[in-house]
């Protein structure tokens, strides 16, 4: 039975929440493709003194749709995909998401890819079938966060080599086939480009906040309330 280590998983979440930089990498460059044809999701991505490049195997890169057996003119989808993999797994044959990394000026030529991250799209509507059933092109912006971690497998010391939270925005393009009656999966690429937008974090702990001074100022309110009805008239 090939050897695996599994106990890591409840230590990497630990160092996930003590070691993860305060301020996400934003991604900036790159891009990442899902192809049914090969590994489930190839990638290349870039940010300020960080890139990374490898592949997610089966099941760890999981797209959030399906047509492989046909969507229909009409139908309303999502071009999102999920990556996690919490299983640290000791041979290089073995690796269920692996490639190089560069962090902060120091190269790791391997590297197994541990985290979870995500491609989060809004919905798109399929068009009519085309007449001359040439497939078409749909696209839709997305926005990408998740930790992502290395850890060498040659090793064996179960010690992390970095952990990032990441960030970033871009456009998922899907390239879709035509039958006489549906369209069937082609290719799912998602292209990072730089943005302005607020990072999801911070708009997280901004709704956050925004949640808290509004459930502070109910609870002044209730309490100002109840003071006058206590007061002697």
């Amino acid at each position: 039975m090939k050897t695996r280590i599994v106990g890591l998983v409840s230590a990497l979440l630990i160092c996930t929440a003590a070691a993860v930089h305060a301020d996400p990498i934003v991604i900036t460059s790159g891009s990442a493709m899902v192809d049914p044809s090969g590994d489930p999701l190839r990638f290349s991505i870039g940010g300020d003194d960080f890139s990374a490049m490898g592949r997610w195997n089966t099941p760890f890169a999981v797209p959030f749709f399906s047509c492989s057996h046909g969507c229909g003119p009409g139908q309303i989808i999502q071009l999102s995909s999920s990556l996690e993999n919490l299983v640290v797994q000791v041979a290089p044959a073995e690796l269920a998401a692996a490639g190089s990394a560069t962090v902060n000026g120091t190269s790791y030529p391997l590297v197994e890819f541990i985290g979870t991250m995500g491609f989060v799209t809004s919905s798109v509507t399929l068009p009519p079938l085309p007449p001359d059933q040439s497939g078409v092109t749909v696209t839709a912006p997305f926005s990408f966060s998740g930790v992502l971690q290395g850890w060498d497998p040659l090793t064996r010391d179960g010690v992390l080599l970095f952990t990032e939270q990441l960030v970033g925005t871009g456009e998922a393009t899907l390239n879709l086939a035509a039958s006489p009656s549906s369209y069937t999966f082609g290719t799912l690429s998602y292209a990072f480009t730089p943005s302005a937008t607020p990072e999801p974090a911070s708009l997280l702990l901004l709704g956050t906040g925004l949640v808290i001074a509004r459930g502070l100022r109910k609870r002044r309110a209730l309490r100002q309330t109840r003071s006058r009805d206590l007061s002697p008239i």
